[in-house]
């Protein structure tokens, strides 16, 4: 074997004109950027041997010896194999031993920096490695191109721009680079639960879970938001309907007074004497119309009787703060109207005659009412009225009715009676009004009609005994007081509309169970624009019982009683419950590869003894190990560019590892070309079957290598050998941790390799036994022999049968 060794330092003077920088970057390329000289070296060595394919293939030593040895992992002393430079690295010295498939590196260096004198050697030794135009080194040495320089020093030599990664990111965009990576990642992810049915389960689990506790909690709340919104909508309709009705009964307090202060006037008893009964002073014209009047002129139209009427009418309005809302009074004496207020088209400061109806055609005006009999009457609404207060005794409310200029007009109808039983009753009813909640001074009213009557010595004693009502006798009766009510200007007082605005709501109050003129048992007292908007869903009803009858008050919210973030809250819930079963998915899978990982590299009760801190130790008695390398791999390799070299092995040993699953052997390790597997171990396993089914795997691996072909279509070959004994494995360290295998047999295993042939399995003795005893298979095999010698040197072991 020849050697040569270069001096660094004299080649650093004889070049240090033209390219100092460059021989410092080219001798850490070479030293593969690891400086191991001391502080006192100064000098160099690298030492490049000349072997051949054959003996590159074994791992030969510059000795001309096998250099096979396996240190803790396996070989004492086993060589680093690197494809892509054919570089072989020995620990036990400090020097880099470099092949490249022959002396052409060596040759090529030493005739650049010697001379013309070894100029036959470079050229003998130029046509290999360095493609056309000449090996690298010369180019860079003798050419002196900065091109050949920048690819050593700025760019990867493992990055030949063919894998798949560079040629997605070449070029492309950051947005498509990072779709590109979404799409794998979405695609990993997808396949990777799908492929575990127990965390798609599981996730989805969590997210109904999550989406149900979410779901009760806003439900919770919805409910409570709705019953909160209900209550406040029914206190606002209660509160709004409990104040028109005190209002109701404060504007009905005056008509009860007007009542008393009649009944105990001495102006106004002579009047129903005066008028007398049906059909006295009747107008024959309008016995045959629906309107029935009697002629009252010189009764009602006395001056002072009108004085009279209005020195009750007009305390009782303004004490009450009634003036605007109460717009008229009538008196029916004998059921006869006869005195009004406002008195024709007279205006006071109390009432405005001119906003009350008015007109030859107007029902109400005071000229048109003056003697209208309602007892006798065949008006429907005045047949109802009368029955409802006399016959039944009831305080009768009707309206509100349009009565031009009103819109909304409301008439109260209070009976008088004269019997003292009677006059209890009436005085009963006066205290359903609550009359002493009102500050109003009846007596003093009564005080001054009495003082005028007794100084002018007028009126009458006494009263008809019965009053005919539609044919029906009624004692006691004297007749009736009505007032008027603006229900319109009551609602502009109530800011009923603001009231429900302010909590956005809408309503609807209307009287239900009144009686009316057309029979209609409801009407509309008032409503907001958008209550057709309102429904059984969205709205409550709320009764409350007033002077006017039942009132009935819809409220509600044209949005619901919903919460108002209700939709939101429910994406949110569901989006985050996605997100976190999503989460839970993506921590289980990553957890879950973790462990497949894990698995992959080592043997289950070894990870559980790791985790424990414990050391991982296991005595085989019988396994059966296989080896394997390829032939000519260095070679092959120092044509090849990295990358090449890297994604032909990862082919191959991809298909070997699916032989592997396909037997149930166990995988150690792949160290450049050579391949480990061990059969009966870590799983414990009966020696005949574990030996079975090495055997048979190292058959198919033949079977397959045989097909195999690079990419460039070359055919590969391989050599095997099998080794059977006891052995041990463990975990050696705590950095890098591997599940590695010591022992005799492993050396032995090895050996078998390196000596065997090309494409053929060379078996051990013991393993040929074992084979012979396998239980499922019947194994044909042959005894080595070359020539006239049977079997083959081993070293460490010496002749053996193979």
């Amino acid at each position: 074997m020849t050697t040569w060794s270069l001096s660094l330092k004299p080649i650093t003077k004889s070049v240090k004109i033209l390219y100092t920088n460059k021989i410092i970057l080219f001798t850490k390329h070479i030293m593969f950027n690891r400086r191991r000289s001391a502080a006192t070296t100064e000098s160099r060595t690298i030492s490049f041997g000349n072997s051949s394919d054959e003996d590159l293939g074994r791992g030969v030593d510059h000795d001309g010896e096998e250099n096979v040895e396996f240190d803790g992992s396996g070989r004492d002393d086993f060589h680093e194999l690197v494809g892509g430079n054919g570089f072989v690295m020995s620990s036990p010295n400090d020097q880099r031993k470099a092949s490249l498939g022959g002396e052409s590196v060596g040759t090529t260096v030493l005739s650049s920096l010697t001379g013309p004198s070894s100029s036959s050697s470079s050229s003998s030794s130029s046509s290999s490695g360095g493609g056309s135009g000449g090996n690298v080194w010369t180019r860079v040495l003798l050419l002196g191109k900065d091109a050949n320089w920048d690819k050593l020093d700025g760019k990867d030599p493992w990055n030949d721009g063919d894998d798949d990664d560079n040629r997605h990111h070449r070029g492309g965009s950051a947005a498509r680079t990072c779709l590109l990576t979404l799409w794998y990642e979405t695609r990993h992810f997808a396949c990777g639960v799908w492929s575990n049915p127990i965390i798609l389960l599981t996730s989805l689990a969590t997210f109904g879970v999550l989406c149900g506790i979410g779901m009760a909690l806003i439900n919770a709340e919805r409910h409570v938001h709705a019953q909160k919104q209900k209550n406040l909508a029914e206190c606002v309709a209660r509160e709004t309907a409990q104040w028109f009705a005190d209002e109701f009964r404060r504007a009905m307090l005056p008509l009860y007074s007007i009542q008393q202060g009649v009944i105990y006037s001495k102006h106004f008893d002579s009047l129903p004497s005066l008028i007398g009964p049906y059909p006295n002073r009747v107008i024959p014209d309008s016995l045959d119309t629906p309107f029935t009047k009697r002629n009252v002129t010189g009764i009602c139209d006395d001056p002072d009787l009108v004085k009279y009427w209005r020195d009750i009418v007009f305390p009782v309005n303004s004490q009450n703060d009634l003036d605007g809302i109460v717009v008229g009074y009538r008196l029916f004496p004998a059921n006869v109207a006869c005195l009004t207020e406002p008195h024709k088209q007279e205006s006071t400061v109390h009432f405005d005659a001119y906003a009350f109806p008015q007109g030859e055609d107007n029902l109400l005006a005071s000229d048109n009412v003056l003697g209208l009999d309602v007892g006798q009457t065949a008006l429907p609404l005045w047949k109802m009225i009368t029955t409802e207060i006399f016959i039944k005794k009831k305080f009768n409310f009707f309206g509100p009715f349009a009565m031009p200029p009103m819109t909304e007009l409301i008439c109260g109808h209070l009976a008088i009676w004269k019997s003292p039983d009677v006059k209890e009753a009436s005085t009963n009813l006066g205290r359903g009004l609550q009359l002493a909640e009102v500050t109003l001074d009846v007596h003093n009213a009564l005080a001054v009609v009495n003082n005028s009557a007794s100084e002018e010595g007028g009126g009458s004693s006494g009263f008809p005994d019965v009053l005919n009502v539609h044919g029906t006798d009624v004692e006691g009766a004297w007749g009736l007081v009505v007032n008027f009510l603006d229900w319109s200007k009551l609602k502009n007082r109530s800011d009923i509309f603001k009231r429900f605005a302010d909590f956005n709501l809408e309503f609807q109050l209307t009287r239900v169970g009144g009686a009316t003129a057309e029979g209609i048992d409801s009407v509309i007292l008032a409503q907001s624009p958008d209550f057709a908007l309102l429904d059984e869903a969205n709205s409550v009803v709320v009764m409350t019982e007033s002077l006017h009858g039942m009132w009935q008050n819809r409220v509600g919210s044209i949005d619901g009683w919903e919460l108002p973030w209700y939709n939101t809250a429910v994406v949110c819930v569901v989006l985050g419950s996605f997100l976190l079963g999503l989460l839970t998915a993506s921590t289980l899978l990553e957890r879950q590869l973790h462990k497949n990982l894990l698995y992959k590299m080592m043997p289950k009760r070894a990870i559980a003894k790791l985790r424990r801190g414990q050391t991982v130790l296991e005595k085989f008695n019988l396994v059966t190990i296989f080896f394997s390398d390829i032939v000519g791999f260095t070679s092959m390799a120092g044509n090849m560019r990295p990358i090449q070299v890297m994604k032909m092995l990862n082919e191959l040993y991809t298909k070997l590892d699916k032989l592997v699953e396909k037997h149930q052997v166990y995988k150690v390790e792949t160290i450049g070309d050579a391949y480990m597997v061990v059969g009966g171990a870590p799983d414990r396993i009966p020696a005949s079957l574990a030996a079975e089914r090495v055997a048979l795997f190292a058959i198919d691996v033949i079977e397959l290598v045989k097909t195999f072909r690079t990419k460039d279509g070359d055919q590969l070959f391989i050599r095997a050998g099998l080794a059977s004994g006891p052995t041990v494995g463990g975990v050696v360290g705590d950095a890098m941790p591997r599940y590695c295998f010591f022992g005799d047999t492993v050396n032995f295993a090895a050996r078998m390799e390196s000596t065997s042939k090309k494409m053929r399995i060379q078996c051990a003795e013991i393993t040929r036994r074992l084979l012979q005893d396998s239980p499922r298979v019947d194994f044909h095999l042959t005894k080595r022999v070359e020539g006239d010698i049977v079997g083959v040197d081993i070293k460490g072991k010496g002749h053996q049968i193979t």
